[in-house]
């Protein structure tokens, strides 16, 4: 069984995997620490994803039941460490220097794990496992290669089917799954592709077979589905999440059974 994760746990990964010192400028220390050019998309993606969860974070704890002064106290805290992904953190030397990003790291993204019980109330999903990433890794890789190869597929359902996917490969390879509750919408959006494809073969005269193009993409659906369907009693009470899943799930259902039972 999956186990489960929420906003405030993987937030507090993070500051704990950037709580350490470094004598390079905060840039340099966070562009290693995630393995990526300093100043590229992926550098600028990962850090606008941390400050969202920053303000996801806050959002829930504004849910919750506590007093207006520790809701207040969490805010601060919460804008304290966004202050280590400014430009003033990012040029200074990941050190004690009070400019620094590692002070408002270390001072600020301690307390976020202590959250984690009181925001799991209002938001939680699936975490996967190592061995879970690595599988989801391989298959969506090999499946865009094929897929940017394959010439009978529809433009517009191709680049949709790649959009999506290469969100999930992003936040897989970058990130370890950060998230994984808001790649539903991704998730939700390849499945809409793989049933326009499906039933688009239906009504060509041309008699093109969509197996090639929806083998791959099975393979990736159907892994996601039982890592998914293996997690138990996670929590959405705005319920955007839990619904992109029921809908994900509605639409794969039916096409594993069609599409297996074709095979």
């Amino acid at each position: 069984m999956a186990k489960l994760t929420d906003p405030a746990e993987e937030l507090a990964k993070i500051a704990a995997k950037l709580n350490k010192g470094s004598a390079f400028a905060g840039a340099k220390f966070f562009a290693e620490c995630f393995d990526v050019e300093i100043s590229s998309t992926e550098f600028y993606t990962i850090i606008s994803t941390i400050l969202l969860r920053c303000d996801r974070v806050a959002t829930l704890i504004g849910r919750s039941e506590w007093e207006k002064s520790q809701k207040a106290s969490a805010v601060a805290e919460l804008k304290g460490f966004k202050k280590a992904f400014d430009v003033k953190s990012l040029t200074t030397n990941w050190n004690n220097n009070p400019d620094g990003g590692l002070p408002q790291v270390r001072d600020h993204g301690k307390v976020i794990q202590f959250w984690s019980y009181e925001v799991r109330k209002f938001e939680s999903y699936p975490s996967l496992s190592e061995e879970d990433v690595a599988e989801l890794r391989v298959l969506i890789t090999n499946y865009l290669i094929a897929l940017r190869e394959n010439d009978e597929v529809e433009a517009f359902v191709k680049q949709a089917i790649i959009d999506g996917l290469s969100r999930l490969e992003f936040s897989l390879n970058y990130l370890g799954w950060l998230g994984a509750g808001y790649n539903l919408d991704a998730f939700k959006n390849v499945l809409a592709q793989y049933q326009f494809l499906n039933e688009q073969s239906e009504r060509r005269p041309d008699g093109f077979d969509p197996s090639e193009a929806l083998g791959g993409l099975l393979g990736i659906l159907k892994s996601m589905k039982e890592k998914y369907d293996s997690a138990k009693s996670w929590a959405d009470t705005g319920s955007s999440m839990f619904e992109s899943y029921k809908l994900a799930s509605a639409y794969l259902t039916p096409l594993l059974l069609t599409y297996q039972s074709a095979q």
